[in-house]
């Protein structure tokens, strides 16, 4: 009986192992540029240039990092979140593309988009180093 427990449970450990994704230093390494791109808000929003050029290159960042993400094995929950910061990245680009938004907007969105890399960062920084 001992032998089969431990048979089942060996079994068990097994398989969740090889369902978990691996660590990935490229992909945790694009998540830290974004946040340092992302936590500069104070200055990048007092300029429209500055703001504008920001909005561009974290929307350009997020889709190389969905780009690099997207066919790694067992990644499905990295590819759900860096698609929804392509999404929130898009319309901060958006925004400034389309018009002039107000100083307060440019904190605010980038304060989530932040708080998204924050979150992402912890999560990625979790997987099992391999």
């Amino acid at each position: 009986m001992k032998k089969l427990i431990i048979l089942i449970v060996s079994i068990i450990m097994l398989t969740s192992c090889a369902i978990a994704p691996n660590f990935d230093s490229n992909e945790y390494r694009l998540i830290v540029d974004m946040r340092h791109i992302a936590e500069s808000s104070e200055i990048v929003c007092s300029n429209r240039v500055a703001a504008f050029q920001t909005s561009t290159l974290l929307n350009q960042q997020a889709i190389y990092l969905k780009l690099y993400t997207e066919y790694l094995p067992r990644n499905t929950l990295t590819t759900e979140m860096v698609t929804e910061l392509v999404n929130m990245t898009g319309e901060f680009e958006k925004a400034y593309t389309d018009g002039e938004p107000s100083k307060r907007y440019c904190e605010r969105k980038l304060e989530i988009i932040n708080q998204n890399v924050i979150t992402m960062q912890q999560i990625t920084g979790r997987k099992p180093v391999r």
